[in-house]
């Protein structure tokens, strides 16, 4: 053991001391974490939190690895005592794999897979982005029931040009030594994840890359050459990123600041970085940068401060967050196929659903065309994961099949009577867009569409197809317009057809559906604030209908005050509507304690009808 061994072997020590302390005294956030306690205290098993705190999650289906590099201001050089109290603490719900090592090394010196908790850093005592970026991807996800682990490793000093040089493909040829060793680390790291959360029963839970963020390009300011290659160089990388770890990787990137004078270099080589910076994160898909001027940084003017590191992780999180919920945050569409007898089959190609007829090629048009050419669902943002009939498999009329979208625009063929859009946010609006027109109306045919209706019986339109021509625009009949439109208490949205046309394959419905801001506000009484007082509100007003604002208890204004209204106000609860943060922990009641809540409520009614009836 060398010296600096000796030196830092005590604080790793004491590292896991208080978080034993921690683990035995602080709040817990879950009950499988504060079951875990009362049997360590009752047997007094401590010694083995001490020697190794491993991750105690509650099962779920999936596991949201986000990956950490960069350098000094990724690894983090803030000190813990800047953060706020709750965020010193060990974060129960949250995995991480770490590891550290002197700048520029080839080796590591420390490395291990905990929950998050500060002080993964090389330096002692300091924190980097991963605090508040893990505490705002785990709340992204909580909804969901999925959990988030973070893999970190970051070295000072480190440049693109050759620490972290990119081979440009998923091997490690030609790469950098330290890129080489991060690659080595989320292999580790990637083993502990899976490791740790293996399947019930033979099942399977997903444990999957999602994405990168990176702080880093101090280094390369050093230099004019550097500087002058940066774009480059960091258009090189995130290739090889995602072809090591997933074509299309959302990725986020830490512009450096205007303010970090203490690079070196010169505030020319420095403005070169940060205009790279700018190009990449504009020009590359999935690639989003967070603008870092106005986060604290330390004295040296070069590292950012706990409040800096604060902001940045939560900065990352949010640009995360939008990736993610342009690519993943799926809505489901339920509907049946009416498949022709000619035995057209279906092919999943890239995002786009083809009917593909018995000879020919399918057709080039991206909406719908004719029973000879075929047609095309076109999937602009989501994976269509559930697609059936995928790899050129028959469908037939009784089928059907299931589409995963958010804000996507569909096109399918008649036997269509009844669409339901499903998962979407009771709390939210939507404005959607219905497109009626006949795929073939030159047989002289005349489709006529009655009573499209939404969810709360709401005719939206009617309409007779015209007849003639053979191409979209003529064939097009008319388009509803929905605006503002709420789901169910389910998150339902679904509107019903009738067709008084029984040739097949006569009608092509189009969907277009786009979430807007919510103008619902669960602060009855006004004062900016959503608590316990509102839910009172709501109680006492359950079951009125025919309400012109929200003072008794009607939070999306659809003028009846029922559950819908119940589930704004959880999602609001402890924030000013119209600035809810999207890093709110949202309270999340069982539904025991639901039904209890809702019970009180009946029995309150029953009383006061019975007192003043």
């Amino acid at each position: 053991m060398n010296l600096s061994d000796r030196i830092r072997l005590p604080t790793h020590c004491m590292r896991h001391f208080c978080v034993l302390t921690n683990f035995l005294r602080g709040p817990l956030p879950t009950p499988d974490l504060r079951l875990l306690r009362f049997a360590a205290i009752r047997n007094c098993r401590f010694v083995m939190f001490a020697v190794a705190l491993v991750p105690i999650l509650a099962r779920a289906e999936k596991v949201n690895v986000f990956l950490i590099g960069g350098q000094s201001n990724a690894d983090g050089r803030a000190a813990i005592s800047g953060l706020p109290t709750e965020l010193q603490a060990v974060q129960g719900d949250i995995a991480i794999h770490w590891a550290t090592a002197g700048n520029g090394s080839s080796s590591l010196n420390q490395s291990g897979y905990s929950l998050l908790m500060p002080g993964f850093s090389n330096s002692s005592g300091s924190f980097g982005p991963e605090v508040t970026f893990g505490r705002a991807m785990a709340d992204f996800y909580a909804d969901r029931g999925e959990h988030v682990a973070l893999i970190k490793h970051a070295q000072g000093g480190t440049g693109l040009e050759t620490h972290w040089q990119a081979g440009g493909d998923a091997t490690q040829d030609n790469d950098g030594f330290v890129y080489r060793l991060f690659q080595e680390v989320v292999d580790t790291g990637m083993t502990n994840i899976q490791s740790a959360f293996p399947p019930e029963g033979g099942g399977q839970i997903e444990v999957s890359i999602e994405g990168m963020i990176w702080m880093q390009g101090e280094k390369d300011s050093n230099t004019t050459e550097s500087a002058l290659h940066y774009q480059a160089n960091l258009t090189e990388f995130i290739g090889d990123v995602r072809s090591t770890y997933g074509t299309e990787l959302p990725f986020v990137l830490g512009q450096l600041s205007a303010n970090q004078i203490g690079t070196g270099g010169g505030a020319t080589n420095r403005e070169l970085v940060r205009s790279a910076q700018g190009t990449v994160a504009t020009a590359l898909s999935a690639t989003e940068m967070v603008v870092t001027d106005t986060f604290g940084l330390k004295a040296d003017n070069l590292h950012f401060s706990a409040s800096g590191q604060h902001d940045l992780g939560f900065a990352f999180a949010s640009q995360m967050q939008s990736l993610l919920s342009a690519t993943n945050d799926f809505k489901s569409a339920s509907f049946d196929f009416g498949v022709s007898a000619d035995g057209n089959a279906y092919e999943q190609a890239g995002w786009t659903l083809l009917e593909l007829p018995q000879s020919g090629a399918p057709s080039p048009q991206l909406s719908a065309a004719d029973a000879s050419t075929g047609w095309t669902v076109m999937l602009e943002t989501a994976k269509p994961d559930d697609l059936r009939g995928r790899n050129r498999d028959p469908l037939d009329a009784t089928t059907g099949g299931t589409l995963t979208l958010d804000d996507v625009y569909i096109d399918f063929v008649t036997g269509l009577e009844t669409l339901s859009i499903n998962n979407l946010d009771p709390a939210k609006q939507y404005d959607v867009q219905l497109i009626m027109f006949d795929d073939n109306a030159s047989d002289g045919r005349t489709q006529t569409v009655t009573n499209i209706t939404d969810s709360a019986s709401d005719l939206l339109g009617t309409g007779t197809g015209p007849g003639g021509g053979s191409s979209l625009t003529s064939d097009l009949d008319f388009s509803v317009f929905g605006t503002g439109l709420s789901p169910d208490s389910n998150g339902d949205l679904t509107f019903l057809f009738a067709n008084s046309d029984t040739v097949d394959r006569s009608l092509v419905n189009g969907l277009i559906i786009t979430e807007v801001e919510s103008l619902a506000s669960a602060d009855f009484d006004g004062n900016e604030d959503v608590d316990g007082a509102d839910l009172l509100t709501w109680q006492q007003g359950l079951g009125l209908a025919g309400q012109t604002d929200n003072t008794n208890g009607d939070a999306n204004g659809d003028g009846d005050i029922d559950n819908a209204d119940l589930i704004i106000w959880q999602n609001q609860y402890g924030t000013s509507p119209g600035t809810q943060s999207a890093f709110t922990v949202v309270p999340e009641p069982s539904s025991l304690a639901l039904c209890i809540v809702v019970g009180m409520t009946l029995v309150y009614r029953r009383a006061s009808s019975a007192e003043f009836g």
